[in-house]
């Protein structure tokens, strides 16, 4: 109610005239007026949310008057039964269709939000006769007159017929009229399925997707090569290779989320490992391992996904310390309620080669002291805790990241499941949790007929927890959407109400599964053809979503893609794929949908294609061992390129032994077999060599030496470097490198490789250029 009131507010609106409107809506569907403007139901939705309140306290009075009738009518029932007094027993009769007109009287009154065509209005006027003739005869039974009313035969049946004309003639009428084919965009389409939806684009926020064709991501314009940022690796296969870097029994990869992240123009796996425990049957020492020994975790592995590489994460990220990680997903973050700080005797368990305090130094969630300590510790049985023994205990609480933000949401917030790290320029490592509203929709308008997906759907902000101190901080996201839900939401958050930093811009992505529920609505309603609609052309999903590189209107952009195909197409071809591009531009979404006749295979024919070819088939058949990567689709030089990775297994790495590439129209087949998995070198050209053997012409090439020297100058306000690197004994390649090209940590790699003391370099060049212009800094 407190949500009505505030949006009355803002809007200098009242009870009285969102009371009157419905009414106003309830008469004009009295009066059979079934056509309505497209957005009828979203200019009403306030109006039906207030109603639906009055309506659940009118629901809940009914209810109590029924159950108050109910029991009557038995006791007066009996009674008059038992001693034949008619007065009682006519008036438990008369309670009877009260009763019954009840539940009658509160459909009616909800029939303002109904969905109406042409039929619907009859059956309400059905509802509307049967209600008056309900009170009528509930009325009538009260009075002693109808102990004296004489009912003959012909007028019995005068009456039935009057009945059963009022109550199925007209419903029938209404079906008879809906059956009229020729009439079906006039006496459906336009009053029923036009302001659904219209309706359930807006309730879902599918109303901004923006539809495009191929050339958002086949234009040239200012491209990078897309070669140089295929991902080779998989969640899986990361997570496997960075097993054994784990190095301690104490923090786990085995469960730890491994995220996938885009930063300086580079896509990374990460994972930030769970602290665990590793147990012994009857330890005695469980409760001061929990609680006092092991707090944190301190160790993020990571992986280059495009080269296998693994990767020092203070490469990565600004690290000037070693992540100390007090506040995680699931291991003993969430399995142990509290960990103690400070307490002497007893010290933090930290790496060997760990840098920072030797315990924790943030603030406290919770300090025991006084009773409060004595009550704690008595009941666990630790009397030195309990006797303050050592002093009052700072305690750290709700260290399960998930459950701390959990606690702080109101009804109908969801969170995001798939949270991941980011980090600002000081070092300190956040988990961003997405977090957005599910609200029940208040009319019929969403979802027509099915009624399956019937929420009002809003992206509410984005929140970060900090790893090490547990603060969390929430930046609202403006989706310019500001209808009453949000509104609501908004005051209710008042000091998420502030701009997000621009270090955390580029690090945005846009949540998976709400993008994921997104599509599953808007690939039925993106459709506003009724002829189309009528024969089912719609789109469904395929694969998963996946966050890749995508050259979007000709520059490289961290996207999140997912494919379609047609709605139960037989031929499982691709009918398009959804974009929704990372960093500053998170909250764009585009819906590319290939034209009719267009033939792009989709991913399970990409398959069948590779383990046909005959080249590949036999190599399958010698390495039975090989298992296939993610099926990935890419836009290669104007071309849609599925590549796909094998991969096999060294000792216990899982290493990548083949990547074949399918071009998605031509279904012609290209491959190459990696002679050196462990070199990261091959693996990061691995597809460009093999998408040379399908045609399509590669402009690059990677020099390996050391480097020799290098010449810094600078041209129209931007760096340059020439750079000499040695190849072989008597060889030396001369490439030029400019600084607005590069990512940051390109430029820190070629500044900072020394040139007295022999240091092996490895660049991406564009062979096309003389000299060869760097493209990366492997």
């Amino acid at each position: 109610m407190r949500h009505h009131t505030e949006y009355l507010v803002q809007t200098n609106g009242t009870w009285f005239a969102q009371v009157q409107n419905y009414f106003s809506i309830l008469a004009t569907r009295l009066s059979g007026t079934y056509q309505v403007s497209p957005t009828f139901g979203i200019d009403n939705v306030f109006t039906f949310e207030v109603f639906k309140f009055i309506l659940s306290i009118i629901g809940l009075a009914f209810a109590v008057v029924g159950i108050r009738l109910g029991v009557a009518l038995l006791a007066n029932a009996m009674v008059g039964l038992s001693k034949k007094a008619f007065g009682m027993s006519r008036i438990a009769l008369s309670n009877v269709f009260v009763i019954a007109a009840l539940p009658i009287i509160y459909l009616v009154l909800s029939s303002g939000a109904w969905v109406y065509d042409v039929g619907t209005s009859f059956i309400l006027s059905t509802l509307v006769i049967v209600m008056i003739g309900v009170a009528f005869v509930a009325g009538f039974t009260r009075t002693p007159r109808i102990l004296r009313i004489k009912i003959t035969l012909v007028k019995g049946l005068v009456i039935l017929a009057i009945v059963l004309a009022s109550t199925i003639t007209l419903p029938v009428y209404g079906t008879y009229l809906r059956a009229q084919s020729g009439q079906y965009i006039n006496y459906q389409w336009s009053p029923a399925y036009v302001p659904t939806i219209q309706y359930t684009r807006w309730a879902y926020g599918v109303d901004s997707v923006t539809s495009a064709d191929q050339s958002l991501i086949k234009s040239l314009g200012n491209q990078t090569n897309t070669l140089d940022h295929i991902r080779i690796f998989t969640n899986q296969s990361a997570r496997l290779n960075m097993k054994p870097l784990v190095g301690v029994n104490w923090m786990s990869i085995d469960n730890a989320p491994v995220d996938i992240i885009y930063i300086n123009g580079k896509e990374y796996w990460v994972s930030i490992l769970q602290l665990i425990q590793a147990g012994l049957p009857n330890d005695p020492d469980v409760w001061r391992t929990q609680h006092l020994l092991l707090t944190h975790s301190e160790k993020v592995l990571a992986v280059d996904a495009a080269t296998t590489q693994a990767v020092d994460i203070t490469k990565i990220w600004n690290l000037t310390q070693s992540p100390q990680v007090y506040y995680g997903e699931g291991g003993l973050w969430q399995s142990v309620d509290e960990v103690y700080l400070n307490i002497p005797g007893f010290n933090e368990t930290h790496l060997s080669g760990y840098t920072g305090p030797p315990s924790y130094n943030g603030t406290a969630d919770y300090t025991y002291k006084g009773f409060w300590l004595y009550w704690k510790f008595f009941w666990q049985g630790r009397f030195d805790f309990a006797n303050g023994a050592y002093g009052n205990i700072k305690a750290l609480e709700y260290r399960d990241a998930d459950a701390r933000i959990s606690n702080i949401l109101l009804p109908n917030m969801r969170l995001d499941p798939d949270p991941y790290p980011v980090v600002d320029r000081q070092g300190n490592i956040y988990l961003l949790h997405w977090v957005w509203i599910d609200w029940q929709s208040p009319s019929n308008f969403a979802d027509y007929p099915d009624h399956a997906d019937t929420s009002i759907l809003r992206l509410f902000a984005a929140t970060l927890t900090d790893m090490k101190t547990g603060d969390v901080t929430g930046y609202l996201y403006n989706s310019g959407k500001n209808d009453y839900v949000r509104s609501f939401y908004n005051s209710m958050y008042p000091q998420w109400n502030q701009q997000m930093p621009s270090w955390l811009l580029p690090q945005l992505r846009y949540p998976e599964t709400y993008f994921n529920t997104q599509q599953d609505v808007y690939n039925f309603y993106f459709q506003t053809d009724p002829l189309q609609w009528q024969r089912n052309v719609f789109l469904q999903s395929t694969e998963t979503t996946r966050f890749i590189i995508m050259p979007i209107n000709g520059t490289l952009t961290w996207a999140a893609v997912r494919l379609v195909e047609i709605y139960h197409s037989p031929s499982q071809n691709l009918a398009g794929l959804y974009i929704a591009p990372a960093g500053v531009r998170t909250g764009q979404v585009y819906l590319i949908r290939f034209p009719e006749g267009t033939t792009v295979i989709g991913p399970n024919s990409a398959i069948s294609a590779v383990v046909t070819d005959p080249i590949i088939k036999t190599q399958l058949t010698l390495h039975p061992d090989w298992t296939v990567g993610n099926i990935l689709l890419y836009s290669v030089n104007g071309r849609l390129i599925y590549v796909i990775p094998y991969y096999g297994t060294q000792g216990n790495l899982t290493v990548p032994e083949m990547v074949a590439v399918v071009d998605g129209s031509s279904k012609q087949v290209g491959h190459y077999f990696i002679q050196d998995p462990t070199s990261s070198i091959e693996v990061g050209s691995a597809t460009t060599k093999a998408v040379s053997t399908i045609g399509i012409s590669t402009t690059q090439a990677t020099v390996n030496g050391t480097l020799a020297y290098r010449y810094q100058y600078e041209q129209g306000g931007n760096t340059r470097w020439i750079l000499g690197i040695k190849i072989t004994s008597t060889t030396t390649v001369q490439v030029l490198a400019k600084a607005e090209t590069l990512t940051t940590t390109d430029i820190y790699r070629i500044s900072n490789t020394s040139t007295t003391v022999p240091t092996t370099i490895t660049v991406v060049v564009d062979s096309t250029t003389l000299p060869y212009t760097v493209l990366s800094v492997q």
